[in-house]
């Protein structure tokens, strides 16, 4: 313990004598995940070797990554998102984990532990604040290595997993972990072929006996599908063997590939969702010469309901082209980490509320009686592309809410959560979207001009709005005509929805100035516009 600490003393003072400046911590308080629910991250760190000053640097972006760029639904403020209950890491050398629980608890306002065994190949950290392990880790070893022992380690390569059982103790509910790095390249190390295969049916075989909310992540190294991903962006081809037997096994549990389910069945591109960028340029199979990216890391579930589940997008990648690199994001590995948010327990997920727009920016809220009974209801607001915050709670028999507190033209996006008598939250339903109306309609354009010069003396004058008139706002005096201060004899008629026309009665004066007065007419909400004069000059 005392030798970690002296490292990290060490290489805080060479980044600062090297003029590198450590991020600083989160200004804003990180947001828990809400009761119920749990948001797990996944991520190779790339962290095998023993640390020095690059690695530690890629440590504390890491940490920084992981605390403020994940955004929780009702997640607080930007660049500060949900703190994350369990981090599954994979390629993290044991002392480096100790370095990096230190790291990211310091940095964070939760109570960062290492949980489980740390010599396997792959790691816990929990939000002690959030999630307990239950009992000792189970742990077993990788298949292809059957006969070699842990202890060998400084001369015989040696792969071993583990899984254990945790407890989400806002609402006690249980669930299990497993995480995993398969090997990607077991007939060099072993000579043995079908090592994934052999891999997922003892992972599988570990899981057995388990009941509730499953969570398997890690590094699979390898794909979902046959094709490369430059020729199969959206994993449409054959499916790999491993993948089938994890997600459509022909007995057992089937597991759901979280990011690739929650993209296709909301109609969402993949092309995002890769996990892995290679440190050298190869000949891909679109014939270009590049930085190969895949997507080899998963998170895969059973028994939860998913509400996201994303590759941290655009994380260090600086855009569409491989290699790049993003302006502000560093890169805290050559993968990227995948963050997905689950329900475990609570209320299903409720139908989007109906928004309808009243006058004076009023947007009016409604939503249906559950089948099932909750105890409260949880309205979430989002203005513009701000993150979502809590609107207002209510007890179960309130089923509409009006949201005076909007600013014309400004758009508006709302969720409902449903909250059981254990205080449990269930997943908050799509987003409604509305913008707000506060103002009535206004001239665009009108006919003649202002100040017009020349005009013909058999005109009318025609005013078009930039939304539809209310009918019975309109009439026949809306629109007045002035010669001299005298009013001139015609009427107002409504032509269409947008425009309004004055006809006179009798053909105007030679070379004379009238003044046109319109008065306020409403929109369809009821909003009144503002009264509009202009003069013309006929010829």
């Amino acid at each position: 313990m005392k030798r970690t600490l002296v490292v990290l003393c060490l290489l805080a003072s060479t980044l600062a004598t090297t003029g590198a400046s450590l991020p600083a911590k989160a200004a804003q308080p990180q947001a828990p995940s809400p009761p119920g629910q749990l948001y797990v991250v996944s991520v190779n760190t790339y962290q095998n070797q023993i640390i020095g000053t690059e690695r530690f640097r890629m440590m504390l972006d890491l940490a920084r990554a992981l605390l403020n760029r994940p955004e929780a639904f009702d997640g607080g403020s930007f660049d500060v998102g949900a703190a994350p209950d369990i981090i599954l890491l994979q390629e993290m050398r044991e002392s480096n984990l100790e370095i990096f629980e230190k790291l990211i608890r310091q940095r964070s306002d939760f109570n960062y532990k290492i949980a489980g065994s740390t010599t396997t190949n792959g790691d816990f950290i929990i939000n002690a604040d959030e999630v307990a392990m239950q009992g000792e880790p189970h742990v077993w070893t990788d298949p292809c290595f059957v006969g070699q022992t842990p202890g060998e380690e400084e001369t015989t390569k040696v792969r071993t997993y583990q899984w254990s059982q945790f407890t989400e103790l806002d609402t006690g509910a249980p669930f299990t972990a497993a995480n995993v790095h398969f090997s990607k390249s077991y007939r060099r190390d072993t000579g043995m072929s079908n090592c994934l295969e052999r891999n997922v049916a003892e992972l599988r075989n570990q899981l057995a006996g388990t009941t509730g909310p499953t969570f398997i992540g890690g590094d699979f190294n390898k794909r979902a599908v046959e094709s490369p991903r430059e020729c199969d962006v959206e994993e449409q081809t054959t499916p790999l063997a491993w993948w089938l037997e994890m997600t459509a096994p022909a007995q057992g549990t089937a597991y759901a590939d979280s990011v690739k389910t929650f993209h296709q069945e909301r109609g969402l591109s993949l092309e995002n969702e890769w996990t892995h960028e290679q440190r050298a340029q190869t000949v891909t199979c679109d014939a270009t010469t590049r930085f190969r990216r895949t997507r080899i890391d998963y998170i895969f579930t059973s028994g939860v309901t998913t509400a996201s589940a994303h590759a941290d997008h655009p994380g260090w990648s600086g855009g569409d082209e491989p290699g790049t690199r993003h302006p502000i994001n560093p890169k805290y590995s050559d993968h990227r980490f995948i963050a997905s948010r689950f329900g475990l327990v609570g209320p299903a997920q409720p139908p989007a509320p109906l928004a309808t727009l009243g006058a004076g920016g009023v947007i009016n809220l409604s939503w249906s009686a559950p089948e099932v009974p909750v105890t409260e209801w949880l309205l979430y607001r989002a203005v513009g592309s701000d993150p979502y915050s809590l609107l207002g709670r209510f007890p179960p028999e309130i089923l509409a809410f009006q949201d005076f507190t909007t600013q014309h033209g400004r758009t508006y996006s709302y969720a409902l959560a449903a909250v059981d008598g254990n205080g449990a939250q269930g997943i908050e339903s799509a987003p409604t979207t509305a913008v707000a109306d506060a103002r009535g309609p206004v001239i665009t354009s009108r006919s003649p001009g202002r100040n017009g010069t020349g005009i013909e003396r058999r005109a009318d004058i025609i005013a078009r709005y930039n939304e539809p008139v209310d009918p019975n706002s309109v009439s026949r005096f809306t629109i007045n005509l002035y010669k001299n201060g005298r009013l001139v004899c015609g009427s107002t008629t409504q032509q269409s929805a947008r425009v309004l026309v004055f006809d006179p009665c009798f053909p105007l004066g030679k070379r004379k100035e009238y003044k046109v007065v319109v008065y306020a007419v409403a929109d369809e909400l009821g909003n009144r516009g503002d009264r509009a004069v202009w003069s013309f000059t006929t010829r």
